[in-house]
C-alpha cells in the first residue's frame, strides 16, 4: 500500500509484529490479547489523514511477537531495510516492533545498516523503531480503582498508541531532505 501526493516525503513503514500489531477481542479483554496479528496495511487503515502527512509505503517483514524473533528474522529484516532505504525517494523508515527484543533489533540494524555495502546511500536516512505495551489494561485497572470510567480510559490509551504511528511519520516528514 502506498499513499499518494508526490510533494510529500516518502516514508517506509516496515512491520515486524509485536504488541503494536496486536489485538484483543475487546479493549477490556486483554487476557486473550495476541501480539503480531495486524498487518501494516491494516494499521494504516486506522489512521485517517495519514496520507496528508507523508507518502507511506508499507512493507510486511514478518508478523510475530518479538520474543519469537530469531537471528534469521533479523537477517531478513536487515536485508529488507537495506533494500528499502536504497530507494532514492524514501527519506526514512519506521519499523513497528515488539518491546521484548527492541534493543537487540536496534543494535543489529545499527551494525548491519551502518556497515552494509552501499551504506553511504542511506547514511542520512533515519530508521525509527516504534513499539507499544498493552498499557490499556493498567489504565483500566487504575480507572476502576479510583472511580473513573475504565472503558473510556482504556480506549484513549489504545487510540493514543495507534496515533503514535502518525506522530512518527510526521516527525520523519519534517526532517530536511538529504
Amino acid at each position: 500500500m502506498t499513499t499518494s501526493s508526490s510533494s510529500l516525503p516518502k516514508v517506509a513503514l516496515i512491520g515486524t509484529g509485536g504488541t503494536i500489531a496486536g489485538v484483543a477481542p475487546t479493549p477490556l479483554e486483554q487476557i486473550s490479547y495476541q501480539a503480531g496479528v495486524l498487518t501494516v496495511d491494516r494499521m494504516l487503515e486506522t489512521l485517517p489523514g495519514i496520507e496528508g502527512v507523508a507518502r507511506i509505503t508499507s512493507v510486511q517483514c514478518g508478523n510475530l511477537p518479538s520474543e519469537n524473533i530469531t537471528p534469521e528474522h533479523w537477517a531478513m529484516l536487515g536485508e529488507q531495510c537495506a533494500k528499502t532505504l536504497q530507494d532514492p525517494e524514501i527519506c526514512g523508515a519506521v519499523l513497528t516492533h515488539g518491546t521484548d527484543t527492541l534493543e537487540e533489533t536496534a543494535y543489529f540494524l545499527w551494525r548491519v545498516l551502518g556497515c552494509a555495502p552501499g551504506a553511504a546511500v542511506w547514511r542520512h536516512k533515519p530508521v525509527v523503531l516504534a513499539c507499544a505495551m498493552p498499557t490499556a489494561v493498567n489504565a483500566f485497572m487504575l480507572a476502576r480503582e479510583y472511580g473513573s470510567n475504565p472503558q473510556l480510559v482504556a480506549s484513549v490509551v489504545a487510540l493514543s498508541t495507534l496515533a503514535s504511528l502518525g506522530t512518527i511519520a510526521a516527525v520523519v516528514a519534517l526532517l530536511p531532505p538529504v
